[in-house]
């Protein structure tokens, strides 16, 4: 799964614009990836309820973009995990992505 965008050729000046449920989907999947490769991720995680609740795509007061995944059932803490989340969903084209983790 490549990243999708909202519309093809459509760029704003602070990238791309992410398609927010292929997005949440990408999430998911690499949510997937951490529970088979949980051995390597350290930190406070329910592995049986870890998901991606919410993708957003927000734009800060000075005009600067960013996205977000909210990942639940994981420590706010939780630095591996969201490293590994976002290192996965760069590998599936979409960069720069913030990972937050909460229960």
């Amino acid at each position: 799964m490549m990243a999708g965008r909202v519309a093809e050729g459509e760029e704003e000046e602070g990238g791309n614009v992410y398609d927010l449920k292929e997005l949440k989907a990408a999430a998911n999947k690499a949510c997937e990836m951490a529970i088979k490769d949980r051995s390597l991720i350290d930190g406070a995680v329910n592995w049986a309820d870890l998901s991606c609740i919410m993708a957003e795509h927000a734009q800060d007061q000075d005009g600067n973009e960013t996205h977000r995944v909210y990942i639940e059932e994981a420590s706010p803490d939780a630095s591996d995990l969201r490293r590994y989340i976002a290192d996965k969903l760069s590998m599936m084209g979409y960069d720069n992505i913030e990972v937050i983790t909460e229960w």
